[in-house]
C-alpha cells in the first residue's frame, strides 16, 4: 500500500526473490610470483631482493660469475643472471632473487688512506688505522681504491678564548668560516709544542 497525494494506491502482493551474496573472503596472496637462487657476483646475501627488470638485477646483483673451469679451461658461469634474464624476457614482471655464498664468503676491507682513529674517551692516546668493509661478500670488490682529502681552514688565533674549565671556546664568523657539531680543530702553539686535537660538541649559533 502507497500513498500518493492522500490517495490509497493499492498493489496487489507478490513474491520476491533476493539473492544474498556470500561474505567476500579475504584476497589471497598472488602464488605465481617466481623466485631465484643462485650465486651472483655482488649484493646481499640469504636475502630476497624484487627485481622487476634485468638492469635492476644487475644494479645489485652484478654482471657474470665465472665459478667453475672445465678439464679444456673453459670457463662456467653461474646459471643466476642467465635465468633472470631469460625470466623478464620471457615476459616477466617481477620476481624475487635470493643470493646465496659459501661458508668462507667474506667482505673486502680497506684501509683509508690519511685518516687514524682514537678513543678519547676511554683515555687512550694510541692512533689505529680506520677500515671500512665492503657492502657486501665477493670478488666484485677487489680492484676498488679508496682515497681521503684533508680539507683545512684557517682560524684567527685571537678567537680562541679559554674557559678555565677545560674548554676552549672559538667565536668565528657566519657562512664558511663557521664551525659546526662534529668538525675537528687542530691546535699548535709551536713548533716544539704538541699539538692538540679538539673535537666541537656544541654550536651557539647566537
Amino acid at each position: 500500500m502507497v500513498a500518493q497525494s492522500g490517495l490509497m494506491t493499492l498493489r496487489r502482493p507478490g513474491i520476491y526473490f533476493q539473492e544474498k551474496l556470500p561474505p567476500r573472503q579475504p584476497d589471497l596472496p598472488p602464488l605465481d610470483v617466481a623466485a631465484f637462487v643462485g650465486f651472483a657476483e655482488a649484493g646481499p646475501v640469504d636475502t630476497p631482493v624484487p627485481v622487476e627488470d634485468v638492469d635492476t638485477f644487475r644494479a645489485i646483483f652484478g654482471g657474470d660469475l665465472p665459478v667453475a673451469r672445465t678439464v679444456n679451461g673453459e670457463l662456467r658461469y653461474a646459471s643466476l643472471p642467465a635465468a633472470v634474464a631469460g625470466f623478464f624476457a620471457n615476459g616477466g614482471r617481477r620476481c624475487y632473487v635470493v643470493r646465496v655464498t659459501g661458508p668462507n664468503a667474506s667482505h673486502s676491507r680497506f684501509y683509508l688512506p690519511g685518516l687514524v682513529a682514537c678513543d678519547a674517551a676511554a683515555g687512550s692516546t694510541s692512533a689505529a688505522p680506520v677500515t671500512v668493509d665492503a657492502a657486501s661478500p665477493g670478488r666484485w670488490s677487489t680492484t676498488l681504491q679508496l682515497a681521503t682529502q684533508l680539507r683545512v681552514l684557517p682560524l684567527s688565533p685571537e678567537a680562541l678564548r679559554f674557559d678555565g674549565a677545560g674548554y676552549f671556546n672559538w667565536t668565528t664568523g657566519a657562512g664558511a668560516l663557521a664551525l659546526e657539531s662534529g668538525d675537528l680543530l687542530r691546535i699548535a702553539a709551536a713548533a716544539s709544542e704538541p699539538t692538540y686535537l679538539i673535537t666541537v660538541t656544541a654550536v651557539d649559533e647566537a
